[in-house]
């Protein structure tokens, strides 16, 4: 028998396998083609290994598990199993143990997709893309982190990937219509929560409330000549233009506090605007100051040679609304 884990329970299991740096995560998914000997009630999931039970010690009270037919959903002893009946998609699981499949990153997405907003589900998918993972409130551990966000970590999936995974599933699935039109707003490599926000406010559609700008490229590698030699700097969002190129820096407060963390800050500053990059400095009281921000993303529309078009007051309600979800936390 095999529980197919999805939805929270695959969110939860997946950040926790993020935060011990699981080498199964990095493992190429599983074959599965159909959802062969599912786990369907609570007695057979008492029956599961021992190495299954622990891992879903960390996937919240509830768990939530793939059944293929119709008579086998239900909910009852802290079980729900949820019908899929579709033809289960290229990549859509990883194999813990072999009595144990854990939804892929593009899976959860997909799933999720049925209880999220769409910004929700856009926060969700540059996590996954992204090198950091969110704490779960239920979790049996305390992360080492101040905010209990685990940074540096490697990124489990790709836009790419979830846009072709859901490009895949059949159109009649549940949810998998917004997961499409998200999906196409992904970028990878974000490094924290912030990041993620930044771009969010900055390049959603206008008809969202965002700015509508390009993507950038999140910390790409870039060569920067110094006197003492060419040395590597990693820009936190770099947009890219024919001669030049424009960073914006997150500086959050515990990544950028004291004299020594100023210091570097402004040496690698001037290395990066020497080379033809201009780097725009953003706090989080600017971020999150929504006069300053305005200023920051007009001025980044200029630097861009980007049109401003029509930010109204219908817009700028919208903007709200994004703001109040996209910020909801003090990460």
């Amino acid at each position: 028998m095999r529980l197919y884990l999805c939805g929270k329970s695959a969110l939860s299991a997946l950040r926790y396998l993020r935060s011990i740096r699981d080498e199964r995560l990095e493992d190429a998914s599983a074959r599965v083609r159909t959802l062969a000997q599912p786990i369907h009630t609570p007695r057979q999931v008492e029956e599961l290994s021992g190495s299954s039970e622990w891992l879903l010690s960390h996937a919240g009270e509830t768990i939530h598990a793939l059944v293929p037919k119709k008579e086998m959903v239900s909910a009852r002893g802290g079980l729900v199993a949820h019908l899929w009946s579709a033809k289960v998609p290229g990549g859509a699981f990883i194999k813990l143990a072999d009595d144990l499949l854990l939804s892929s990153p593009a899976f959860i997405f997909l799933q999720m997709a049925r209880e999220l907003e769409p910004i929700e589900l856009a926060k969700l998918g540059m996590e996954l893309c992204g090198y950091y993972a969110l704490p779960e409130k239920h979790k049996p551990y305390v992360p080492s982190s101040v905010d209990e966000t685990e940074y540096e970590l490697r990124a489990v999936t790709a836009a790419r990937k979830i846009v072709s995974l859901c490009e895949a599933t059949p159109s009649a699935v549940p949810g998998v219509r917004k997961a499409r039109m998200v999906a196409e707003w992904l970028a990878d490599g974000a490094a924290s929560p912030m990041e993620s926000a930044t771009y969010l406010l900055l390049c959603l559609p206008k008809r969202l409330g965002g700015y509508g700008l390009p993507k950038p490229v999140f910390n790409p590698k870039v060569t920067v000549n110094t006197p003492s030699g060419a040395e590597e700097r990693f820009p936190d969002l770099l947009w890219k233009m024919k001669d030049s190129a424009i960073d914006i820096e997150y500086q959050s407060d515990l990544a950028h506090s004291g004299n020594w963390k100023r210091y570097k800050d402004s040496k690698r500053q001037i290395q990066l605007t020497v080379n033809k990059i201009t780097v725009l400095p953003l706090t989080k009281a600017q971020l999150k100051n929504v006069d300053d921000f305005h200023e920051l993303a007009i001025g980044l529309h200029k630097l861009l040679k980007a049109r401003v078009r029509c930010l109204g007051s219908a817009w700028e309600l919208k903007r709200s609304k994004l703001r109040d979800v996209v910020l909801d936390t003090d990460r």
